[in-house]
């Protein structure tokens, strides 16, 4: 977390994996995603990285089966590396460009809803403005805006703001603006590549 001054860490997740989505509802309930293909284990749960993990006050359980809802399979075409929760339904983007719902043409920019039945894509990268190399690996929906992070050491071009670095976080809401620059976070191992904000 970071409050405009200091960093400070809230949650050690007990998997040996990398966390690369994150959705956080309070102090002691977090929703994650993983990005190890083989998926994490922790005592008899064991996530794939296009599952989504429900940490409640100390217990975790499976709140989204990838797998079971048509994102299966081998490799990161479907592996998810951007949440956003609002009431029931899920908001994330995947970090390759499987396609999604049967929606067509793929782009792990583009950001997907879920509403348990069915999938809809709310944010289209290209029509945005987005170059093809754009990969959204950090993300927060409230209301019509987006929060999002890039996947791309030396910045991504975004529309009227430049290259964007991947410590860096942008918002959405027609026009894209820098909300959060990273400050202090300056190497490759500093890519923010979850993000919540509140």
């Amino acid at each position: 977390a970071y409050d405009g001054a200091i960093y400070s860490r809230i949650l050690d997740s007990g998997f040996s994996g990398n966390i690369d989505a994150l959705y956080v509802v309070d102090a002691d309930t977090f929703y994650v995603s993983f990005a190890n293909d083989n998926g994490v284990t922790n005592g008899g749960l064991t996530l794939q990285d296009e599952d989504i993990g429900l940490y409640d006050a100390g217990t975790w359980t499976l709140y989204f089966d990838g797998s079971a809802s048509g994102l299966g399979g081998t490799g990161n075409g479907y592996d998810i590396d951007a949440i956003s929760i609002v009431g029931t339904t899920l908001y994330f983007s995947t970090l390759g460009t499987g396609n999604v719902g049967g929606l067509g043409a793929a782009d792990d920019a583009d950001i997907y809803s879920y509403n348990g039945t069915a999938y809809a894509r709310v944010f289209d990268a290209s029509a945005s403005g987005l170059p093809g190399n754009a990969d959204i690996d950090g993300l927060t929906v409230q209301g019509t805006t987006y929060y999002m992070s890039f996947n791309r050491n030396g910045g991504t071009n975004v529309p009227g703001l430049g290259s964007v670095s991947d410590e860096a976080v942008v918002s959405f809401n027609g026009a894209f603006s820098l909300y959060f620059s990273g400050p202090g976070l300056t190497t490759n191992g500093h890519d923010v590549d979850a993000v919540h904000v509140p």
